[in-house]
């Protein structure tokens, strides 16, 4: 049997860059893994092709530039970028733009005869709470439930990446982290570079998860919980900077957010969370937060230069 044609949108990017790489695992004999990307000569995309990703070069406001790469393509992961357009004043703007790209590359894909398509989504968080950057997929959702095309859809929660870039500073001989929740909030998340494992899961078997969602969140964890886990493992005090909701809701500490981010933790602490059991019952190998941090031990390292 000839191996699956799955072409991979945003491959340089962490979702799509691990998508790539959890097909590669299963051998080229099972997938024959395409990228599409902004650029071939990028080193992302050429260690890529080197592990052998057909690579792309398209711009995704032209579907003219990709649309010959989804000929004869068995699935799609799509996954177009809000954060790429959003420059913290125009999330409007930033939302459209991303509808308009994966709309096109649906439809491109239909064109082309691709019998599946994967959606990388994200929650909705209901009328209550307006999240453009999770209202643009909502959109997705629905436009490919209107469609009626093949579809399955993989819900990636908060980035555990995201702690790397929290502001913190030194106080003696620990160091004090500036969460952007309360303390005590606990908050669904996950490793985005396992979502891969989740995709490969669809395109093994696209037929058993048409019209169906995976939830990614493979654990559920507080500031408190995850400074925890990282004192632990990196053997340093790591403590969270003692925000309460109280001071979470006032409008001085939320003018120091952009505006799309207190959007998005305002609904994650407001509706309830998705439960990990899912996550870990498709892929049992997914991270706890501190196997996460055990596992990537230079960026853990890095979190306290």
């Amino acid at each position: 049997m000839a191996p699956k044609k799955i072409v991979v949108f945003g491959i340089t990017g962490v979702q799509g860059g691990s998508v790539a790489c959890y097909l590669l695992e299963d051998g080229k004999d099972k997938f024959d893994v395409w990228g599409v990307s902004r650029s071939k000569t990028s080193a992302k995309a050429k260690e890529l092709e080197k592990a052998g990703v057909t690579i792309v070069e398209a711009d995704l406001d032209d579907p003219s530039t990709y649309e010959a790469a989804l000929k004869g393509a068995d699935n799609v992961w799509v996954n177009a970028n809000f954060w790429l357009y959003y420059d913290g004043t125009n999330p409007d703007e930033a939302a459209a733009h991303e509808v308009q790209q994966n709309k096109d590359v649906i439809d491109a894909a239909i064109r082309q005869g691709v019998p599946h398509i994967t959606f990388s989504a994200v929650r909705d968080f209901g009328d209550k709470f307006p999240v453009p950057h999770a209202d643009s997929k909502v959109t997705i959702v629905k436009y490919l439930e209107k469609l009626g095309h093949d579809h399955a859809l993989v819900y990636a929660p908060w980035f555990w990446t995201n702690v790397l870039l929290f502001p913190r500073r030194k106080e003696g001989d620990k160091w004090v982290v500036s969460w952007p929740v309360p303390d005590n909030a606990r908050i669904p998340g996950f490793d985005p570079e396992q979502v891969g494992a989740y995709a490969r899961l669809v395109f093994r078997d696209p037929e058993a998860w048409s019209g169906k969602k995976i939830f990614c969140a493979s654990d559920i964890v507080s500031p408190v919980e995850q400074a925890a886990a990282l004192s632990e493992v990196l053997g340093v005090d790591i403590v969270p900077h003692g925000l309460t909701r109280e001071g979470f809701d006032s409008p001085e500490f939320q003018a120091q957010l952009p505006h799309e981010l207190v959007l998005n933790y305002k609904a994650i602490l407001s509706i309830e969370n998705p439960k990990p059991e899912q996550a870990r019952s498709l892929y049992p190998e997914a991270y706890y937060f501190k196997d996460w941090v055990a596992n990537t031990p230079e960026r853990a390292k890095a979190f306290t230069k």
